[in-house]
């Protein structure tokens, strides 16, 4: 795992986490989505990125972002991009509109930065990134 600095932006993210905010944290965590989503090869059951303290957000929202980055990797960033936003908007019933507006403003802020990290970022260590433009 890489002990790079978070942006400043994605610190303030608001509980329980806006999955594209958390996507970001996620990938400059790990080397690559396997690594995040399984904990490598070797441990298909494990989903570090649940399990890590520095990865801020309630579960559903890292499984969300997971889901985001594995689409995005697979070439449906756009789609995995509304998906992600869809789950964020529907957490509004238990955590207020002006949260969600608060997540909202901050993914807008920090999108540029992450579609630009995913341009770098593997699905695993093996197999490079297959993203299409959006």
């Amino acid at each position: 795992m890489s002990n790079m600095p978070v942006t400043e932006s994605l610190a303030m993210s608001p509980f329980p986490g806006h999955p594209l905010c958390i996507a970001l944290s996620i990938v400059r965590s790990y080397p690559c989505y396997e690594y995040a989503d399984k904990g490598g090869p070797s441990s298909p059951e494990y989903r570090p990125a649940l399990a890590n303290n520095n990865i801020r957000g309630a579960g559903g929202n890292v499984r969300a972002a997971l889901d985001f980055l594995k689409f995005s990797l697979k070439g449906h960033r756009e789609k995995a991009a509304e998906a992600a936003e869809r789950y964020w908007l529907s957490t509004a019933e238990y955590f207020g509109e002006s949260r969600v507006a608060q997540g909202k403003e901050q993914a807008r802020r920090i999108e540029a930065e992450l579609f630009a990290a995913l341009q770098a970022w593997p699905h695993s260590l093996n197999v490079a990134p297959v993203l299409a433009q959006a």
